[in-house]
């Protein structure tokens, strides 16, 4: 393996796991209610309301991934990835403000959060595909991989951050009917976590960053030049030659339309010019 490559696969796990929190959306939006409901006493935001955040962060997702792939043909997949982390990391930690408002809270940590996850999403995978040429499918599996291991570590983060003491939801005696709601002794840690997440986010994006490394024209020529090894043995049955054999210039000039003179009569001959001249001698 590629030194170059084992760093980039080992970049592209650490940004992955940082952004793949929005699968714990989930677990975050019942501390954030709770925090909105009895902390602020907000009693329009309900319990019910606890689908929002993840689908609104998926909603940003998918408009991102939209124009991901142009940002990253036009300033490259290091840049781009760049670019979703500083965005995805203002997100969390401008949360710490913006939990005050519950719809505000879901455009920032939910709709921007998604669409900055989306343009550093990709751009990981394609750097690690470029440097594993034919096996594409290992290459985004072992990245995508880190994505959800980050929902699966950064769940337990949060709750031992917000609830160390595992104090569970009660109903609220006020609003019976919509759903349970943590005590204010829970809810109160609720925004200072965000401010804690940005903070191990950076850390891992910084290190994930670092490590990522593109490769040039040549280094992916060469990668592909061994991944396919020219021999008799990669002849395709098709065509019968080689890869490199099918580089080679071809003439393609059309057959049929030379004028040549062969024993003082010009004629229309089937051959090029060259296999003509073989042929009157």
């Amino acid at each position: 393996m590629n030194p170059k490559g084992l760093r980039t696969i080992i970049g592209g796990i650490l940004i992955h796991m940082s952004i793949g929190t929005i699968y714990t959306a989930s677990n975050m939006i019942t501390y954030i209610i709770s925090y909105i409901h009895n902390c602020l006493g907000n009693a329009s935001i309900t319990a019910n309301m606890s689908a929002w955040l993840y689908a609104i962060s998926i909603m940003g997702q998918a408009v991102s991934m939209m124009f991901a792939g142009g940002v990253e043909a036009k300033v490259g997949s290091k840049k781009c990835t760049l670019i979703g982390c500083i965005g995805f990391l203002l997100c969390v930690a401008c949360s710490y403000w913006a939990v005050c408002n519950f719809y505000l809270l879901m455009f920032i940590y939910g709709f921007m959060f998604g669409f900055f996850l989306g343009l550093a999403y990709s751009a990981p995978i394609s750097m690690v595909i470029k440097w594993m040429p034919g096996k594409g499918g290992l290459a985004s599996g072992i990245i995508v991989a880190g994505f959800g291991c980050g929902s699966l570590i950064f769940n337990q983060v949060q709750s031992k951050l917000i609830n160390p003491n595992n104090i569970a939801a009660v109903v609220d005696p006020k609003d019976p009917n919509h759903g349970k709601y943590f005590p204010v002794e829970v809810a109160q840690n609720v925004p200072r976590v965000f401010l804690i997440l940005a903070g191990i986010y950076f850390v891992m994006q910084l290190i994930g960053y670092l490590l990522l490394v593109e490769p040039s024209k040549d280094e992916m020529e060469t990668l592909k030049e061994k991944h396919l090894p020219i021999g008799v043995e990669n002849k395709t049955r098709a065509t019968g030659f080689t890869p490199r054999e099918l580089k080679q210039p071809v003439d393609a000039t059309p057959r049929g339309i030379h004028a040549v003179t062969v024993g003082g009569q010009t004629v229309d001959h089937p051959y090029k010019p060259n296999e003509a001249m073989r042929t009157a001698k």
